[in-house]
């Protein structure tokens, strides 16, 4: 399936198949690889190459399989693409019907893909209307789809929007895109998001892992951006730091006052959104969010230390950011979760008297006596010659010692 979708995505972006054929003609069904089949008139024809497609052709897939086709006007105008498992129906030169699967629409010119009674409606965009078991989906990559049914509110898609249909009834409200990083036209279409995503995951593991529950106080994000007032942000501030510093980071590049698009930024979170996709419906560019959230992420780190608590999110490091600079971990300017960390190892305390020095002689320890006399009896005793041991009892021997207990 890897494979596959590897070929699929080349295939999008090239806008020719994985075999090298050129461009679609008008009304043409060309396979990619696996199984493909028209039923006309009741009969099935099975597809190899090229075939020339009429209004009332059901196009059927098998597991496995890719097709593209072009309705009128050729590739340039209206270009199709079905995966395996699925069933499509040409209504028309200008329309096509999926009763089952998935189909993929790249058209400048206007286009119809009608479900369960609901038309989508689309020039210049690309989209896709993937149907599952009692719903389908339709999702925008660029332009926009208007939904219609005969007697409910047209809904608009705008681009990086989806909207779910339930028994032919259109939702009230649409939601951001639901990016799935496995998905073949996802990783085609939305190239920049993806990576995006990506480089967004690994920056945030990264931090998360460092942390070890530190959280950032709004002096942390004041200092990012000159001292501004970013109390708008107080009821943000347990959400998980990865997440405050990326969303943040949008919010500062967004063409918007910092406020709204913060709120924005996590509007889009909050309903489903990745945080590419939230970039890039805001029209943000993602090479100064990655380039501001490294500078902001290694001073954290430097600060923290592994194993270490204390100082991570200061004002300290949040101008080190700003500058590129590394800081070492200041004592205060950060929250403490309450989160258990890691105890360090405590140290043995130094004897006042013991030297720097290790290869300096220690100074004789000092006299212990309580009184003259029993120094001058301690004295004498020392001049005695020693008095010999009697030899043990045969009772008094020890015990033999095992290895474990030092002996031989």
């Amino acid at each position: 399936m890897k494979k596959i979708s590897l070929c699929l995505a080349a295939a999008v972006l090239a806008g020719v198949s994985c075999s090298g054929d050129q461009a679609l003609s008008e009304m043409e069904l060309r396979p990619d690889f696996g199984i493909v089949n028209v039923i006309r008139d009741g009969e099935t024809l099975p597809v190899e190459n090229r075939f020339e497609l009429e209004p009332g052709d059901v196009i059927v897939t098998k597991d496995d399989a890719l097709a593209k086709f072009a309705l009128a006007g050729g590739a340039e105008a209206r270009r199709g693409e079905i995966q395996g498992g699925a069933r499509l129906v040409v209504t028309s030169t200008t329309s096509v019907e999926p009763e089952a699967g998935e189909v993929l629409m790249e058209v400048s010119e206007p286009t119809r893909v009608t479900v369960d009674g609901v038309t989508a409606r689309a020039s210049q965009s690309s989209f896709r209307i993937d149907r599952g078991f009692g719903s389908v989906r339709a999702g925008v990559y660029s332009g926009q789809v208007n939904l219609d049914a005969p007697g409910q509110s047209d809904v608009v898609l705008p681009t990086l929007y989806q909207a779910t249909i339930v028994a032919g009834d259109l939702p009230t409200q649409t939601r951001p895109y639901q990016l799935d990083q496995e998905d073949p036209w996802d990783l085609a279409l939305l190239a920049e998001v993806v990576e995006l995503e990506e480089q967004l995951a690994v920056l945030a593991r990264g931090l998360g892992n460092q942390l070890r529950g530190e959280r950032p106080t709004l002096g942390y994000f004041s200092a990012l951006v000159d001292g501004r007032n970013v109390n708008f942000m107080s009821s943000y501030l347990r959400r998980k730091p990865a997440d405050l510093l990326i969303g943040f980071t949008i919010a500062r590049n967004a063409e918007s006052a910092l406020p709204r698009a913060f709120e924005q930024a996590f509007d889009l979170f909050d309903d489903g959104a990745r945080w590419g996709v939230a970039a890039s419906i805001m029209r943000v560019d993602s090479r100064p969010v990655v380039a501001q959230l490294e500078r902001v992420i290694s001073p954290v780190v430097a600060a923290t230390g592994t194993g270490r608590r204390g100082g991570a999110f200061t004002v300290a490091a949040a101008a080190a950011s700003e500058t590129g600079a590394a800081v070492a971990a200041p004592s205060d300017g950060f929250e403490d979760s309450g989160e258990p960390t890691e105890p360090t190892e405590p140290t043995e305390p130094r004897e006042p008297d013991d030297p720097d020095d290790p290869d300096k002689p220690k100074p004789p320890p000092p006299d212990e006596c309580s009184d003259t006399a029993e120094c001058a009896f301690e004295d004498v005793e020392d001049q005695l010659p020693p008095q010999p041991q009697p030899s043990p009892s045969p009772t008094d021997q020890p015990p033999d010692q095992g290895l474990l207990d030092g002996g031989l």
